[in-house]
């Protein structure tokens, strides 16, 4: 069994489910989000933010620089408006690569490369009135190394966390987006982050 993390809607350290999300007859799409190979800058991802920058590889996949400090709100739209409460998982490939520094009493540190360590981001879906999802899914402990991965590699992301139900939150009924959060960091740390994306799908 793969231990996913659940994350509250007000925090993002909760609790961990123990759900197995790697393992089974293979996932089943019932809708593309997204897909480097079909006309992949018609795909319009925002960072409601602002800190993070889009662009395209040359191959179409999705290429996103995190190097502020600051937090972001991806946010990846679907093609059209579903129940979320119906699919078993949201399937995201990619891969994370960079480097981070930290800095003691004024004096940075050397720059270290992103080698898959907890980064405590997490994946919430949103609504038609753009209001997140009630709870989300640790990107860590969804991905199948325990931390987001340096090689290309699907992380399934239990839809079960996207379906539940919370007053002020996001209708599951109404899902019309992924939304990955990406904390901020201290003033003593700096980040070159780049997330590339190959394809987002919804599955059963």
């Amino acid at each position: 069994m793969v231990a996913a993390c659940f994350l509250s809607s007000s925090a993002f350290a909760a609790f961990n489910v123990l759900i197995d999300v790697n393992s089974g007859k293979p996932p089943k799409d019932i809708m593309v989000v997204f897909d480097k190979t079909k006309d992949p800058k018609s795909f319009k991802p925002v960072d409601r933010k602002g800190n993070a920058e889009f662009s395209f590889a040359e191959d179409g996949a999705i290429v996103i620089k995190i190097n502020q400090r600051g937090p972001s709100e991806l946010v990846f739209p679907f093609p059209e408006v579903m129940d979320i409460a119906k699919a078993n998982l949201v399937l995201l490939t990619c891969k994370l690569e960079g480097q981070s520094r930290t800095s003691w009493q004024g004096n940075w540190g050397q720059w270290t490369p992103y080698t898959g360590s907890k980064l405590w981001w997490g994946a919430f879906t949103t609504d038609t009135a753009g209001t997140r999802s009630a709870s989300g899914a640790g990107l860590d402990s969804s991905s199948p190394g325990g931390f987001l991965p340096t090689e290309m590699t699907t992380i399934r992301l239990p839809a079960m966390f996207f379906a539940r139900r919370g007053e002020g939150w996001a209708d599951p009924s109404q899902t019309n987006a992924l939304m990955l959060l990406i904390g901020n960091i201290r003033d003593t740390a700096e980040r070159e982050f780049t997330l590339t994306i190959d394809r987002i799908s919804v599955a059963e």
